[in-house]
């Protein structure tokens, strides 16, 4: 924590805090996540769950509420420390999954805590989802966006739409192990002087995304300047000085 004053001699002074919570049921890790999993396929995490004081806090029931997951004990005893394998199943839809794996216990005024869990189902594309342009000097300099096969195959590109008409978009190579986009800001786009977003879409080869999305925005070059003296006018803390203990 920094405290500002008006002390002359310490204008900053950083207080160090330290403590120990000790929770009636400790999970680790707290949150689980499974990253990047393919289309239709499986994926697994461990959880440890340990009670600190079993003679007084009994786990009564793991639950995940997301009928994609299932978890099961895989060693140990829920009264102590116990292991437990969370999966996956795999999904057809693309996009962000999420869920909770619930432990309920009994012995304390606290009778459940949650443990989150996420990840994104990706298919074969690898593209980014979404572009910035911000002004310089003046001017908006193009951005390329090119996609790739996470299994090696052709990609193809067969149109690209911008709903929001503010873009000017190429198809740089068409179709091979790397197709390419070069994106920039139209003339009419760049005189206006307040933020503009929008979609773009493109249509694809892939069995799996025909067509895939993407957001952009466009922002001027007073965006750029205010967040310049935002960052200039926040006070850098001071370092803290090292405690007796540690000398």
């Amino acid at each position: 924590m920094t405290v500002y004053s008006n002390d002359p001699k310490t204008p900053q002074l950083v207080l160090t805090m330290e403590g120990e919570v000790i929770s009636d049921v400790d999970p680790q890790p707290r949150r689980l996540s499974f990253g990047q999993v393919s289309k239709r396929a499986e994926a697994s995490r461990e959880l440890n769950l340990q009670v600190p004081k079993p003679d007084q806090i009994k786990i009564t029931s793991v639950t995940v509420d997301d009928e994609r997951f299932e978890i099961k004990l895989v060693s140990g005893e829920p009264a102590g420390t116990a292991k437990y394998q969370v999966r996956f199943k795999g999904s057809e839809a693309l996009g962000r999954i999420s869920g909770r794996v619930r432990v309920a216990f009994s012995g304390s005024d606290v009778t459940e805590i949650d443990i989150p869990l996420w990840g994104e189902i990706v298919g074969d594309l690898r593209y980014a989802k979404n572009l910035s342009f911000y002004k310089q000097k003046g001017t908006y300099k193009s951005r390329k966006l090119t996609f790739t096969s996470r299994t090696k195959k052709p990609v193809g590109i067969l149109g690209v739409e911008d709903e929001g008409g503010n873009l000017k978009v190429e198809i740089v190579k068409a179709k091979g192990d790397l197709a390419e986009l070069e994106v920039s800001v139209k003339e009419t786009a760049q005189q206006t002087d307040k933020t503009s977003k929008g979609t773009l879409r493109v249509k694809t080869t892939d069995r799996d995304e025909p067509e895939v999305e993407i957001s952009y925005g466009i922002y001027p070059a007073d965006r750029i300047k205010s967040m310049q003296n935002k960052l200039r006018s926040t006070p850098k803390p001071a370092k803290p000085k090292p405690s007796a203990s540690a000398r």
